[in-house]
């Protein structure tokens, strides 16, 4: 048979059973099971069979079974997939379907969280932070544009700075976006703008945003 199961979470291991069925139990043999990678690696994604025996006897069962363990973590991935191999029959004896399918489903998340809402005076720069709370695989982007409040770009209060971020997928990673305002020396109320993150692109399922958007508060001086 072939398994879909969720990875698991907790640190230890999640347990993919496979069944080898017979359709008589009129003989006495071994088969022989290994694992094989696909985009799930051993050793890491879940841990490898070599040369495993599966027993029948005659007069025995006819199912047998085979386990393999998956290895927990808190990594955003896609879906990985390993299978399970079966050989060494002796002649008389047919393997129908020898290998099974084991798919790994993610059923990790991670957050980008934005946070740096502040009051500064006009003329200064304002940094926002963006931090990745879990690890992400392979990486990804986090678009993010400034936004007008009541301050505008069209008054000078404030440069507008629209672009990307690029996370490589590290647990704690972060990242700032950088907002310089304009000095004047025109009296007036503190004016706000906004700093907000977008679409993310290059991740797998499972990778949010949140904290967003923030606030700047510019201060008349």
């Amino acid at each position: 048979n072939d398994n879909t199961t969720a990875e698991g979470t907790g640190g230890s291991t999640s347990a993919f059973t496979f069944i080898i069925s017979l359709s008589s139990n009129d003989e006495t043999f071994d088969l022989v099971v290994n694992t094989m990678d696909g985009t799930a690696n051993s050793g890491s994604d879940y841990n490898a069979l070599t040369n495993v025996m599966s027993s029948f006897t005659s007069g025995g069962v006819l199912n047998n079974t085979v386990v393999v363990t998956v290895n927990h973590d808190n990594m955003v991935e896609a879906n990985e997939t390993f299978t399970v191999e079966l050989s060494g029959a002796p002649e008389g004896i047919i393997i129908a379907d020898p290998s099974g399918l084991g798919t790994i489903t993610n059923d990790d998340a991670a957050v980008v969280t934005l946070t740096g809402t502040t009051s500064q005076a006009e003329g200064t720069s304002f940094t926002f932070t963006a931090t990745l709370n879990n690890p992400v695989q392979g990486g990804f982007n986090v678009a993010y544009t400034t936004n007008n409040g009541t301050a505008t770009v069209a008054d000078n209060d404030y440069t507008d700075n629209d672009g990307s971020l690029a996370f490589a997928g590290t647990a704690g990673e972060s990242h700032t976006i950088t907002v310089n305002t304009t000095t004047d020396i025109k009296v007036e109320l503190n004016e706000t703008f906004t700093v907000a993150l977008g679409a993310i692109t290059g991740a797998p399922a499972g990778v949010t945003t949140a904290g967003s958007p923030q606030i700047g508060n510019i201060l008349n001086d």
